[in-house]
């Protein structure tokens, strides 16, 4: 899931609870999601992953996400 704006957390837990795959970011998206600006980019990382956290959903580590798209 790629959302952009004010709506990305929002589509990130229905992604996550639908079984899909998150990426958030500042690129997308400068606030959390009561509004308020996020302070940096790991903000909007730890928002995601807490409700991925809270839908029993995993975070992917590094390595295993690199091995999902490596070319073959």
């Amino acid at each position: 899931m790629c959302a952009f704006g004010a709506t990305e957390h929002r589509c990130a837990v229905a992604a996550a609870a639908l079984g899909g795959h998150v990426r958030v970011g500042f690129e997308n998206n400068l606030l959390l999601h009561n509004a308020e600006m996020a302070p940096d980019n790991a903000a909007l990382v730890r928002q995601a992953a807490g409700a991925g956290s809270l839908l029993g959903r995993p975070l992917a580590s590094a390595a295993s996400i690199r091995s999902r798209f490596a070319r073959k």
